[in-house]
């Protein structure tokens, strides 16, 4: 009877050790994606691989660009990071079994179209609204509201997508998923419509 208590006792302390030392074994990554304005990214798809070849995890951003994966194995990993219309980033990251430094990456957004050649700057009568695109595919503009901001262009056919990614005025007046078109009235770009009005190129 008291060398069976004794067994149970035992087989409970190396049951636990194996937990502790499982559990200590155990890592995570976490951080924030976002773009060059430090605008979180959702549904950023995120690929983990063990260098040597132990295992590989997948994960995706929430809405607000924080992610977290759990339940990684001490040990060197290749962590890639991709979202459509943005170009992707692979990290190396050795992961341990304590929490370490989050792990935020910045994407770069891509062209989503053409870029107009030089600087072109266009404006409604009266001042506002104006837009001035750039040739590095970022443009600037003051709205209606005389509210500034900028981000990041590519013109299709006649029509240029404005992906609004800092804005002074309200936060919830543009998205990034949800791009700005504006309508060049011809293939010379003199002018374009922007919400109704007429902007000439100056």
């Amino acid at each position: 009877m008291r060398i069976r208590s004794i067994l149970v006792v035992v087989s409970v302390l190396v049951s636990s050790a194996f937990l502790v030392s499982d559990a200590r074994g155990q890592g995570r990554v976490q951080g924030e994606v976002t773009d060059d304005w430090g605008n979180g990214l959702g549904e950023v798809q995120i690929a983990v691989e063990r260098t040597d070849g132990g295992g590989s995890y997948s994960a995706t951003t929430e809405d607000d660009g924080e992610y977290i994966i759990l339940g990684l194995q001490s040990g060197n990993y290749e962590i890639t990071f991709t979202l459509d219309g943005y170009q992707g980033v692979r990290v190396a990251e050795n992961v341990r079994s304590s929490a370490g430094t989050p792990l935020d990456v910045e994407l770069e957004a891509l062209a989503s179209g053409g870029r107009l050649r030089g600087e072109q700057e266009f404006e409604a009568e009266g001042g506002s609204p104006k837009i001035k695109f750039k040739e590095d595919g970022i443009f600037e503009f003051e709205d209606v509201e005389g509210e500034e901001g900028e981000g990041t262009y590519g013109v299709v056919e006649l029509s240029a997508l404005l992906v609004v990614r800092d804005y002074d005025g309200d936060d919830d007046k543009y998205s990034i998923s949800d791009p700005v078109v504006v309508t060049f009235a011809n293939d010379l770009f003199t002018s374009l419509t922007w919400e109704g009005a007429t902007l000439r190129k100056q």
